[in-house]
Formats: C-alpha cells, structure tokens, sequence
C-alpha cells in the first residue's frame, strides 16, 4: 500500500485547474480573434 501523500494530490488538483483554466483562456482568446477579425474586415 502506497503512503499517502498530500502534496501528491495537491499538485495533482492544480495541474487540472491550470489546464481547465487553460482551455478556457484559449476559448476566450479564440472568441476574441474571430470578433477582431470580423471588425477588421470591414
């Protein structure tokens, strides 16, 4: 049986919070290139 180990799981947690909150930024940012290209082609 494995010790279990807080730190373990803590750098596990933020490692899924860091690529969510990634996803979402890169969600974002696309959302916004689509809006300034649409202003731009006018």
């Amino acid at each position: 049986m494995k010790e279990w180990k807080p730190e373990l799981l803590f750098r596990e947690i933020t490692l899924d919070f860091i690529q969510r909150f990634h996803d979402h930024e890169i969600k974002e940012r696309n959302q916004l290139s689509i809006i300034y290209k649409k202003h731009a082609n006018f």
